[in-house]
């Protein structure tokens, strides 16, 4: 954009904000889907991940359980080369 394109911009910007219509009148719409989007994605991913969970382990894998096991595992191990 060169230097007359953009006051050309800025003209029409300033003209129609001064008339009061909106000049990107989908921006709020665009950006309350995304935010919906965004929200609902979440939850979605967490629920899939839990039956996808059941299917391959037979219960909720709890990745927090696995690591105290781990660590359990890990701080019982007294021999090097075992671990």
């Amino acid at each position: 954009m060169n230097a007359r394109e953009k006051e050309q911009y800025l003209r029409e910007y300033y003209i129609l904000k001064g008339q009061g219509k909106p000049f990107f009148p989908y921006a709020v719409f665009k950006d309350g889907a995304m935010a919906c989007i965004v929200m609902i994605a979440a939850p979605v991913k967490n629920f899939m991940q839990e039956r996808v969970d059941r299917i391959f382990y037979g219960q909720r894998y709890d990745l927090r359980r696995s690591l105290l096991d781990f660590g359990r595992t890990i701080s019982a191990t007294r021999f090097v080369p075992t671990l």
